[in-house]
């Protein structure tokens, strides 16, 4: 499109001026860019300063506006946020003019939504192609039907402003949910708090998606907000109704007095690089939810994404830390830490605490005969069924090789010596492998802690009853004694088909 051919068709088929407005406190500049364009066929209003300019833009339709930077009260780069914010000019283009090509200045012109940033120096040969390429992002509309509107250029200013520093707050208090977060409860009841303090529905809820297909709720309530939370009340908040919400937090507002039946959804999506990560959901009961709530809740969804991924990569760098690659299960590391953690709490609380040491029946003999690949099936399938097999406050991780440790907490030995056979049976039942072994069995040692003992020597009574289970025939379960000094006259022995023996 050629600056000569600029223009816009009118209904009867003929080319329409593009109609400027060039602003500027130098008479000279002005009259410089008023000549320009109307040689190329602009049809040009002038203004002298920003409070004109913003007043004009409110009373005409224009297709341009050309603004110098600097000026008096308002300047050109909050004539053009003021115009960003209004409907009606929203989406009217905009280039800065500058006495100084600056970085800082250029930067401040584009995030207030200017369309090009010109030098005055430059103006000569690049004022023209300038416009031509913005005129070509946006092509001049329709005539916009304008009303006369008095409008206050200062107390909008001070409203605009008063809107940026405000969302510019919003922003950075969601960003800073990740300081110091360790887990993601943590982050959510974080959020939750973050998000009563900016968002005044009945109800919100964020989700979060983990990498691995986990999901966590976490329901924000004004409203009354029965306990437990019923299906009609989980359907009308989108709270899915398998999920328990991962934290609540009530703030009961009086304003907010019904409890949620129907009503509409508001939804927004929480992403970072185009991957969805979860959304935040505002219900508002039918009363609705507020146009400021829903800005605002635009705003912390879209702040969210990058702060929600930073937390699942941390969660992901965590799980690969503690995680044994090939079972799944907690390494020897992670498993070593929930031990300690155990002991400190059985010998603080002086409540019971058991550990079982399991190994698979000549292992060796399995990768020599199969291969790697079946030995690699085989421990994944003990593992798995050792995990099917225990409590959910129970823990078992890879010891190492084809070892296993399972953390039996509030156990004493005659639970744990249960726990154990429970574990050789299931073990036992597992079908042949393909391209492997028909079956396998595991020997499990069994021992109690003992207070003031130290982890190495708890694991070491462990260890002793398993090689007692070795030498005893293998496919059984020996129990330590809880005596501080044990023996191996002591160590007592739980065969197949027997629960305990103590």
């Amino acid at each position: 499109m050629g600056m000569d051919s600029i223009g816009r068709e009118s209904g009867d088929g003929k080319k329409r001026p593009i109609r400027t407005l060039v602003v500027d406190d130098s008479a000279l500049i002005r009259k410089t860019v008023e000549l320009r364009l109307r040689k190329v066929g602009h049809e040009v209003t002038t203004a002298e300063d920003g409070e004109e300019a913003f007043r004009q833009a409110m009373n005409a339709p224009f297709d341009l506006v050309v603004s110098d930077v600097t000026m008096g009260a308002i300047s050109g780069v909050h004539l053009c946020r003021m115009l960003r914010s209004d409907p009606h000019t929203r989406d009217l283009p905009i280039v800065l003019l500058t006495g100084e090509d600056d970085p800082r200045s250029r930067f401040w012109g584009r995030s207030a939504g200017a369309d090009a940033y010109i030098g005055k120096g430059q103006m000569a040969t690049g004022l023209l192609p300038a416009i031509e390429r913005v005129l070509e992002r946006r092509p001049p509309g329709e005539a916009r039907q304008m009303t006369s509107r008095s409008v206050d250029p200062l107390a909008r200013l001070s409203e605009v402003l008063d809107r940026h520093l405000y969302d510019a707050v919003v922003m950075s208090e969601a960003q800073r949910l990740m300081d110091h977060v360790s887990e993601r409860r943590e982050f959510c009841e974080r959020a939750l708090d973050f998000l009563g303090d900016v968002i005044g529905c009945a109800y919100a809820v964020l989700r979060i998606e983990g990498a691995n297909g986990d999901e966590s709720h976490a329901l924000l309530a004004r409203a009354p907000c029965p306990e437990p939370i019923s299906l009609a009340v989980r359907g009308a908040i989108a709270l899915p109704p398998p999920i328990e919400p991962l934290a609540v937090l009530r703030k009961h507002d009086p304003r907010h007095a019904e409890r949620p039946t129907s009503g509409e959804t508001y939804r927004f999506a929480i992403e970072a690089g185009g991957e969805r990560l979860g959304e935040l959901a505002l219900y508002g009961g039918h009363k609705g939810v507020s146009a400021q709530d829903e800005r605002t809740a635009t705003i912390v969804a879209r702040t969210l994404g990058p702060v929600v991924k930073s937390m699942l990569l941390l969660e992901d760098t965590r799980r690969l830390a503690t995680t044994d690659a090939l079972t799944g299960l907690a390494n020897r590391r992670r498993t070593t830490e929930r031990l300690q953690e155990e002991m400190r709490r059985a010998a603080r609380h002086g409540v019971p605490l058991s550990v079982l040491l399991c190994d698979i029946d000549r292992f060796k003999s399995v990768n020599d005969t199969y291969g790697h690949n079946a030995g690699d099936e085989v421990l994944r399938a003990v593992a798995t069924a050792l995990g099917c097999t225990l409590r959910e406050v129970d823990m078992v991780g890879r010891w190492g090789g084809e070892e296993f440790l399972t953390i039996l907490p509030d156990t004493g030995l005659a639970g744990a010596a249960v726990a154990a056979e429970r574990v050789r049976a299931a073990i036992e039942a597992l079908p042949a492998f393909e391209d492997g072994p028909a079956s396998v069995t595991t020997s499990v040692g069994v021992a109690a802690y003992v207070r003031g003992i130290g982890l190495e020597a708890f694991v070491e009574r462990a260890d002793k009853a398993l090689y007692e289970a070795k030498e005893s025939g293998r496919n059984c379960v020996i129990l330590a004694p809880a005596e501080d000094e044990p023996s191996a006259d002591d160590l007592e022995t739980v065969r197949p088909g027997t629960e305990s023996a103590a």
